[in-house]
This record gives C-alpha cells, sequence and structure tokens, in this order.
C-alpha cells in the first residue's frame, strides 16, 4: 500500500487546531517571509501582525503591503467602527429633569 502525503507536521495541526492556519500560504510572497526562516507563511498571525506592522510602522502602501502578504487591500484595511462612539460618555450622566429632583434626599 503506498503512503498517501508526508507525515503530519506538528506546527501544521497546531495552527489548524487554533482556527490559525493560513489557508493559502503559498500567496505570500513578502521578503522576507520567503528569505527568513523564522517567518511562517503557514501562520495566519504571523503575517497578518507583520503586514499590520510594516504599514503602521514602515509606511508602506497598504495596497501593495497587502497583496505582497497574500491579502486583498480592501478586504484587509477596512475600519471598523469607532467604539466608543463619539459622545458616549453622556449616556453616564443621569438626564435632568424632575425625576432627578424626586430622587433626591430631602430633610423632614
Amino acid at each position: 500500500m503506498a503512503r498517501q502525503g508526508s507525515p503530519a507536521d506538528p506546527k501544521v495541526d497546531a495552527l489548524r487546531e487554533s482556527r490559525c492556519l493560513n489557508p493559502h500560504p503559498e500567496q505570500v510572497t513578502d521578503e522576507a517571509f520567503l528569505a527568513e526562516k523564522f517567518f511562517d507563511a503557514r501562520d495566519a498571525v504571523q503575517v497578518k501582525y507583520e503586514m499590520v506592522r510594516r504599514v503602521s510602522m514602515g509606511g508602506a502602501p497598504v495596497t501593495a503591503t497587502a497583496a505582497a502578504f497574500g491579502y486583498s487591500g480592501r478586504r484587509t484595511t477596512r475600519q471598523p467602527p469607532r467604539w466608543p462612539p463619539p459622545g458616549w460618555t453622556a449616556w453616564c450622566r443621569p438626564s435632568p429633569g424632575p425625576a432627578a429632583a424626586t430622587n433626591s434626599p430631602s430633610r423632614s
């Protein structure tokens, strides 16, 4: 009986189990991932971290950087909604009015 595939790689198994396995590591064309053994294109968390770091710290263009890391710039750079929203502290204050006056302690 012929063997199918190679023996299981424990790192791939761990990445898959933690849902961090990059489904398309072959699309990562960044030089660091191709040249250095430390970088592993199979690790989606490492790929995304390095991509964000390259843009935020290195000032690299978003679209080109996203493409080099195997992602679409449109999908990757969409800004999440701002939280907390502007004016959120107003939610924490009691509203002024008759209810505030009736709830205050009175001296008799």
